[in-house]
């Protein structure tokens, strides 16, 4: 087993440096490795992938799309073992991810294969549809124009999944964004029955959002079906319980807003259909919402939602106007917070802060001076020389 490891991982470094002056090898090294990714050791299989992966833009078209038919093939007979089967899949995203455009040929048979093996992923079997997702990204990041025609089908699936939380029904939410019930509620049972280490679905909800962000920017002429669509979606996902996806949910609402912000000038200030005004109806909700995550435990939590604050401040000013006073608590909060890790989430909170008073009227701010005030000096005393700087 090591001396096959051994020369697996040699092989992939010298196929990845030196692999376009071996042409003539290159067919023979495909057909040396392809048996491997059926091996029943999650190892070799890895160490398969990673060297096909390395070889793939040095082969021919014709080598190429053998390569893709061969995975493609196994992955349509559907006998595939569910560990084999996700090598399989894993495969697809990092040939895709490797040769770029060149996979868009192959994208009519990929992308159902892909939407298939995700949704009908046995339960438990997150992996499986984290490499589903991961590869149908890879698509439109790669091939956006092949990706194209499979727009709503992808939008679909990552929508279905941003919100794939099996563990947690979404009617133990309460409308604070908190778990319903209390812990004396809680069987005492539980935590031996079920703990959050199992739960590995929160890569499936990062693999989703991070699929709505290559939507986002691959396809700027459909932004308007997509915001109607997604925005919703991404701001209800703002309570996500996870702290590593959510960070995702908000780069994705941010590349959202910028995509609103740049394509802005291509519709009719007065259409109701454009993507502008759909933000414009959406401000109240988002705002709501963010309000509940300034107040949040956690430091990046709240550095990630002052970010997204300061991307709608940027895009549309003024939209905070009528709704100051559900965000002063928390800029207060960041300001006057002691702990020792807390100086990137004053940096934001201030650079937020004067994005909003620069974009709207001084009337807006004048009924919350006192308030305000109280934090920004507290802000002055600050050791860390960029929190200060953040106030001149």
């Amino acid at each position: 087993f090591e001396v096959l490891t051994d020369s697996l991982d040699i092989l992939t470094d010298v196929v990845a440096k030196f692999g376009h002056l071996l042409p003539e090898q290159h067919a023979t090294t495909v057909q040396l490795l392809q048996p491997y990714l059926d091996d029943s050791r999650q190892g070799i299989r890895k160490r398969t992938l990673h060297c096909i992966g390395a070889l793939s833009p040095c082969l021919s078209d014709a080598q190429l799309d053998a390569v893709a038919r061969h995975k493609l093939g196994q992955l349509k007979g559907g006998a595939l073992k569910p560990d084999i089967a996700r090598s399989y899949v894993q495969g697809v995203g990092a040939l895709s991810k490797a040769v770029g455009y060149r996979f868009g040929r192959h994208l009519g048979e990929a992308v159902p294969l892909m939407v298939r093996y995700g949704q009908a992923a046995a339960e438990g079997d997150d992996e499986l549809r984290e490499y589903a997702l991961q590869a149908l990204e890879s698509f439109v990041s790669r091939s956006p124009a092949d990706a194209r025609p499979f727009l709503d089908t992808l939008l679909a699936e990552a929508l279905r999944f941003v919100k794939y939380d099996p563990n947690y029904a979404a009617d133990e939410m309460d409308e604070d964004g908190g778990q319903a019930g209390s812990d004396e509620e809680d069987d005492d049972g539980s935590d031996e029955e079920y703990s959050d280490d199992e739960d590995m679905s929160w890569k499936v909800r990062r693999a989703a959002a991070k699929l709505l962000s290559a939507l986002v920017h691959a396809y700027p002429d459909q932004l308007a079906d997509i915001y109607s669509r997604a925005a919703g979606e991404l701001v209800t996902r703002f309570r996500e319980r996870e702290e590593n996806v959510k960070a995702d949910v908000f780069a994705a609402y941010c590349d959202l807003l910028r995509q609103v912000g740049i394509v802005s000038g291509r519709f009719d200030a007065a259409d109701p259909a454009s993507p502008l005004q759909l933000l414009l109806g959406d401000v109240g909700p988002m705002l709501k919402a963010a309000a509940r995550q300034l107040a949040d435990k956690s430091p990046k939590t709240r550095v990630g939602m002052f970010a997204v604050l300061r991307t709608l401040v940027g895009v549309l000013p003024g939209s905070v106007a009528d709704h100051v006073g559900m965000l002063v608590p928390g800029i207060l909060l960041a300001c006057k917070d002691k702990t020792a890790s807390c100086s990137s989430l004053k940096i934001e909170a201030l650079a937020f802060l004067r994005a909003a008073m620069e974009s709207n009227a001084a009337e807006v701010f004048q009924p919350h001076v006192v308030q305000l005030s109280s934090g920004i000096f507290a802000a002055v005393g600050e050791r860390y020389y960029k929190v200060r700087w953040s106030l001149s």
